[in-house]
């Protein structure tokens, strides 16, 4: 959902990045997604505009400010992912949804990188951390 004022132009990033990889993941990968999968993209969907919507709400001018709208959108997926449990997946479906990226997205792009390594450490950390007891 947008925040819809006269003369308004979308930020760059709905188009370039949001609406890309939505379609993307529901139209393309979705289908190779074990039932898990499919649950954790259908959550994950949701929370992402959520976490949009909210902030929109509390700072409308974020809008107004690319380069602080995308810094926003790109450190919401980690928390999104981490939200509904990306860790938990199957590799066969963390994988999937590796290869849903384009290259220039999550490696060249600075952000699509840090984005990368942010997870990264999440997972290992929640993977392979010893279980005290």
């Amino acid at each position: 959902m947008r925040h819809k004022h006269e003369n308004e132009y979308s930020p760059r990033y709905y188009l370039t990045y949001g609406e890309k990889y939505a379609d993307r993941f529901y139209k393309k990968t979705r289908k190779q997604l074990s039932e898990r999968g499919k649950k954790w993209l259908d959550s994950t969907l949701l929370e992402l505009q959520l976490i949009m919507e909210h902030q929109l709400q509390a700072d409308p001018s974020i809008e107004y400010d690319p380069d602080r709208f995308v810094d926003f959108a790109f450190q919401s997926h980690v928390h999104a992912y981490q939200k509904t449990g990306f860790f938990q997946l199957q590799l066969k479906d963390i994988r999937l949804v590796l290869l849903t990226l384009d290259f220039k997205d999550s490696f060249v792009n600075r952000k699509g990188r840090r984005q990368i390594i942010d997870i990264s450490t999440r997972f290992f950390g929640t993977r392979f951390t010893p279980r005290r007891g």
